[in-house]
């Protein structure tokens, strides 16, 4: 059976993140509630979470028009009580804004709104919005020991029903 439109665009948006070159090592994968777990590994994790995929309106004849967002985290972990023993330069902190503003512009065009092949799997997607919804987390990086960056993808696609 084919994936719903929602999950396609999410696997997209891990295989482009996974062809960009981005300068730093880490793993990237779809996931969904688990993102709010907290981390206890030292690896640098982007997750890419399906958030919602609409029908906004009739396409053409027998198409539907579909609007499917995804949400990317950038997340790392320091270890227990890494901010309080002042063990998070903030050198680390830089490069990880670094990544989340390259993943943004990455997902953002350089042209109008509708400009297409931003998904290496799905060029019939076209880009409709980038919204940062977050640089990090203060309660995250305080709280949890945790860097968390969140940035919302939406998108918009013509399918025949099925």
């Amino acid at each position: 059976m084919p994936e719903s439109v929602l999950v396609q665009t999410a696997e997209a948006c891990v295989v482009t993140i996974q062809a960009h070159d981005f300068g730093i090592e880490f793993e990237s994968e779809l996931s969904y509630a688990d993102v709010t777990r907290e981390l206890k590994d030292n690896l640098l994790h982007v997750d890419v979470v399906p958030w919602r995929a609409p029908v906004v309106e009739l396409a053409d004849r027998g198409k539907l028009l579909y609007e499917p967002s995804v949400d990317i985290l950038v997340r790392k972990w320091f270890g227990k009580d890494a901010h309080s023993e002042g063990k998070i330069v903030p050198s680390e902190i830089n490069r990880l804004l670094k990544l989340v503003q390259d993943i943004e512009e990455l997902f953002t065009p350089s042209q109008s709104a509708g400009q297409t092949g931003f998904l290496t799997t799905m060029t019939e997607a076209s880009w409709k919005e980038t919204d940062k919804k977050m640089d990090y987390s203060r309660p995250h990086l305080y709280v949890k020991s945790q860097f968390t960056g969140w940035i919302r993808v939406t998108f918009r696609m013509a399918k025949e029903p099925g």
